[in-house]
Order: C-alpha cells, then sequence, then structure tokens
C-alpha cells in the first residue's frame, strides 16, 4: 500500500501545472506535427501537469533502458515454458478483480465467463499456471475500475505520468487504487504479499513491452506525445466497448487494433 499512497502524493500535491509545450530541438515541420497531437490529446482530456509529467516520462524511459541489457539476458536464457506458466500464475490472481469489474459494469454473461476462467484454470490449470480455459475457448477479459467509472460516464479527469505506473488519468489512477483494495488475494495473504504480486506483475508486462517501448521511443518525432495519444485512444476504445450510457461500440478501429495488438497496457509507457 505504501506505493498507492506515495503516488498519490505525487500526483495530486507534488506536480506543478504548466502550459503543454511540445519536446525541444524538434524541427518546424516536426514541432507543428506535434502541436497536432497535443491539442487533439486536450480534446479527450488535459494534460495536468506537462512539464513534471514529461520529466516523469524520461525517467521511466531511462528505467527501460538500464533494464534493457537484464531483459535480453532473461529472453536468452528463458525457459518458455516457465516463463508462460509463470505469466498466466500472476494473471489468474487478477480475475475475480475483472469478474467483480464486469458486474459492476452490468456485463452479468462477461462476469460470469470470468469466475468461470478462475475457477477452471485454479483447479484444472495448476493454480492458473496453465491456462486451460483459455485453451477451451474461454478467453481472458481483463476489466479494471478505471474502465467501469467510464463505463457509467465519469469522465477521465485529466492526464499526467507517474513514476513506474507510467501515463494515467485522475479515473484511471482512482481505479488503480480501488482495485488494490477490492483484491481479495491483498487480505488472503496479506498486503506484502500483494504488493510482491503487484510489482512481479509490473516487471513481467515491462518485459512483454520492452522491445516495442524502446521501437517506439527511437523512431517518434516525441515519445512523451506518441505514447500519450496511445493511451487515450486505448482507454477511449476500450470503454465505449462496455459503455451503458449512450451506443455500445463493439469495434474497435482497424487501425487502432493494429497499433494496440503487441501492446500490453498494463504497463503504459
Amino acid at each position: 500500500m505504501k506505493k498507492i499512497f506515495i503516488l498519490i502524493s505525487i500526483a495530486f500535491f507534488s506536480f506543478g501545472c504548466s502550459k503543454p509545450e511540445p519536446k525541444a530541438g524538434l524541427t518546424l515541420q516536426e514541432q507543428k506535427e506535434d502541436e497536432i497531437l497535443i491539442k487533439q490529446d486536450n480534446e479527450i482530456t488535459p494534460d495536468l501537469f506537462p512539464r513534471t509529467s514529461r520529466a516523469m516520462h524520461d525517467f521511466n524511459m531511462k528505467l527501460i533502458y538500464i533494464l534493457k541489457p537484464s531483459f535480453d539476458e532473461y529472453k536468452e536464457q528463458k525457459i518458455s515454458v516457465i516463463h508462460t506458466g509463470v505469466s498466466n500464475f500472476l494473471k489468474n490472481l487478477q480475475e475475480p478483480t475483472f469478474a467483480a469489474n464486469a458486474f459492476l459494469q452490468l456485463d452479468i454473461v462477461g462476469g460470469v465467463k470470468i469466475l468461470g476462467r478462475f475457477v477452471i484454470n485454479t483447479t484444472a490449470g495448476m493454480f492458473g499456471v496453465m491456462d486451460v480455459a483459455g485453451a477451451m475457448g474461454i478467453k481472458r477479459d481483463e476489466r479494471d475500475f478505471g474502465q467501469t467509472l467510464g463505463v457509467w460516464g465519469v469522465p477521465m479527469g485529466g492526464f499526467f505520468v507517474a513514476p513506474v505506473f507510467a501515463q494515467t488519468t485522475t479515473r484511471d489512477f482512482a481505479g488503480l487504487i480501488v482495485d488494490t483494495f477490492f483484491n481479495p488475494f491483498n487480505y488472503i495473504w496479506g498486503w506484502a504479499t500483494g504488493l510482491f504480486i503487484d510489482v512481479s506483475s509490473a516487471l513481467m508486462s515491462m518485459y512483454n513491452n520492452y522491445d516495442f517501448i524502446i521501437a517506439t521511443d527511437k523512431t517518434a518525432i516525441d515519445s512523451y506525445t506518441t505514447f500519450k495519444t496511445m493511451y487515450l485512444q486505448y482507454r477511449e476504445n476500450f470503454i465505449k466497448e462496455y459503455t451503458i450510457f449512450g451506443n455500445k461500440q463493439k469495434e474497435v478501429s482497424e487501425s487502432l487494433t493494429k497499433t494496440y495488438e503487441n501492446y500490453d497496457f498494463d504497463m503504459e509507457f
């Protein structure tokens, strides 16, 4: 829980507000393109602390580059079966929270399917190490409370970047706190174990994404704006898929799907 209170303090007390501005050192054309993206993003939700968020983004990217040699070495030496088993186990621990959010979104069928996945994988899948339910055609359906708030019409609030947790909004950050408090395993095994599981999940997600993150950072005109745009558009479409108020949008645009298909937004750098 200590990490939650630290990030709350950073997010709501330490950040200084300032006017959004493109990355320094861009050509005139690149600066114009970046300004257009910033304007489009601000139409979705305002950038609360752009200068501080850029500093946090730079910190997160440096962390990725520092960890890259370790990730590369692990990729060369890892045993795929063990890696997949650990990843499945960590995801399985989140299934009750996914189910709870599905029920809160009034998606009873979806909630029952998620609980079914959890029961099947916890029993036949050796506590989730094997994704037996997935093999049976019951796909993982990840829901979070930030999405639930959005489904019920709560606006995004404002955008900011937190250390390690990376891109988020005030709504999604509040959802993270609620999901943490309502994860039953934190009460069964204790908060220290829950924190260890959260950190392990974050590192696993970071490992799964680091090639994509670095490639995007090297090719983007302004990686801060690029990742911000990707995150906001992804979350907007993720919520529209299950929205209760307004028209349901079951199909995410093909271009967005292609952009995000290899990116796990559990760790949105």
